[in-house]
């Protein structure tokens, strides 16, 4: 944690992860959105999607990860 957003660009560049850029947003926050491919299972794909959350200070304080399911 603490870590900056050009730090956390750098780490998912470096692996190959895919990844937007930094945003600065008032309603959402300050975040970074990254998106590993997982498996597909069938019809359906699964992705693990990272949030990564920054304080106002441009320090990391919170990653969130979810899956997400694509197909029918």
């Amino acid at each position: 944690m603490q870590s900056t957003p050009v730090q956390v660009l750098k780490y998912l560049s470096e692996r190959k992860i895919e990844h937007g850029e930094y945003h600065k947003d008032a309603m959402a926050g300050n975040f970074i959105l990254a998106t590993v491919p997982d498996s597909r299972w069938g019809w359906t794909t699964t992705n693990c999607l990272i949030i990564f959350q920054f304080d106002n200070n441009d320090r990391l304080m919170r990653t969130d990860v979810s899956e997400d399911h694509e197909g029918p």
